[in-house]
């Protein structure tokens, strides 16, 4: 899940202004208390239906099996990991939904419905696989899951926990997750923990997995892009009108620089250019500049651009082996198609386009689900659905974009 300064910015005030999860307001947003309910808490504290969401009585968005629409959920930002999503309400709310066999979503295993996660409160999310971090309204990360390699945080390695759990940063501007690691925009640093095994970390030396948050490069910018792979990192900030992006971690497949070393485990510089868009898989790398967008990689299918987009996109985000760019109410997706991430089940499909109701304003990609934002704040998914991540209670691949809603 990528970081942004401006969005984040945004959410910090969506009590006052009901922001969508992205740098650019929607003029027909939806109220803050369109959001989840009571938190999705019953009257008695306690979530509803087997760890669901309560049921609206009425609305709009689609029906029911009993005549009535279902409960649709607002939100300002979305995470997509392995085999689970989440998604921050515009009540600051994290919602989550999908695999819970390691406590992914915040609570007990084995509940797979979409469920709030007790003692939360947010404004924007990141998925990795099997664990979860939110940036708080605090200003700090909590995160939950798995944690055999440290990707929670707490300065130990060990068996998963559900339960959220503040880990020592304050000050926090941005986060994102990788495959098995995470990062934050600490004030002025960005910090990295959990597996390092090709230097995703960026600490240098050691590739060694490490529980505690430890710094990888500096930054004085105000304007940042901070996005993790599934096991790269790539930073880029604007000091002065000055650029500076600096990747680190794989480069098996030239994702960070073709025809360099196998992994960097520090930082390195790419043409001191500020990049706007990131979009990290797990062998390829986008990149949105002033010169338009563009992919890295060795992979043809990965990194050949869509002439639709080459231009230039208002959002961007990669899954394991696709990326998506959206601009306007059009999502363009290519890459592998295999569990119909790309939106299409169109045979031998590389490129597709997913269009929704209206402008997208956040994206984000897991292994082979997609997960969009639209100006409305409704949540639409398409991909892998094995754990129901895509939709909820519908084990089958989700070719179609589908609405978050119960």
């Amino acid at each position: 899940m990528r970081a942004r300064c401006l969005a984040l910015c945004a959410l910090l005030v969506a009590c006052t202004e009901p922001l969508p999860g992205d740098v650019r307001n929607g003029e027909d947003a939806a109220a803050p208390d369109a959001g989840v309910d009571d938190g999705g808490r019953g009257e008695d504290g306690g979530l509803e239906r087997d760890g669901g969401l309560p049921l609206d009585d009425g609305g709009s968005d689609g029906g029911g099996s009993d005549g009535g629409a279902p409960f649709t959920i607002r939100a300002i930002d979305v995470g997509t990991g392995s085999t689970h999503t989440c998604a921050v309400t515009t009540t600051n709310t994290v919602v989550c939904w999908g695999a819970n066999d390691r406590g992914q979503l915040g609570r007990a295993e084995g509940e797979r419905a979409p469920g709030v996660v007790e003692g939360v409160s947010a404004t924007s999310v990141c998925a990795g696989d099997g664990f979860t971090c939110a940036l708080t309204t605090a200003g700090e990360v909590a995160c939950w899951g798995v944690n055999n390699r440290g990707q929670l945080g707490r300065g130990v390695m060990g068996e998963p926990d559900s339960t959220p759990l503040v880990i020592g940063l304050s000050g926090v501007r941005g986060i994102t997750c990788g495959s098995h690691h995470a990062c934050a925009l600490d004030g002025d640093t960005v910090d990295c923990w959990g597996s390092n095994a090709t230097g995703q970390l960026g600490t240098g030396g050691s590739t060694a997995a490490d529980p505690w948050p430890r710094t990888a490069v500096s930054s004085a910018g105000s304007d940042f892009t901070l996005e993790a792979g599934a096991r790269h990192t790539c930073f880029s900030d604007l000091i002065r009108g000055s650029g500076r992006t600096a990747c680190w971690g794989d480069n098996g497949a030239g994702q960070i620089e073709e025809g360099g070393n196998s992994e960097y485990r520090a930082g390195l510089e790419l043409n001191r250019v500020f990049i706007s868009e990131m979009a990290l898989g797990e062998r390829h790398t986008c990149f949105m500049t002033t010169a338009g967008f563009t992919c890295r990689g060795s992979d043809a299918q990965q990194t050949a651009v869509p002439t639709a987009i080459g231009g230039g996109v208002d959002v961007a985000a990669a899954g394991l082996s696709a990326s998506c760019g959206g601009s306007g109410a059009d999502v363009v997706c290519w890459g592998d198609n295999d569990e119909w991430q790309l939106g299409t089940s169109a045979s031998g499909a590389t490129q597709a386009t997913v269009t929704l109701p209206s402008d997208v304003r956040a994206l984000d990609g897991g292994a082979g689900q997609f997960c969009a934002i639209d100006r409305e704040q409704r949540v639409w998914c398409w991909g892998a659905n094995g754990f129901g991540q895509a939709r909820p209670g519908d084990p089958a691949a989700q070719v179609d974009p589908a609405m978050l809603g119960l």
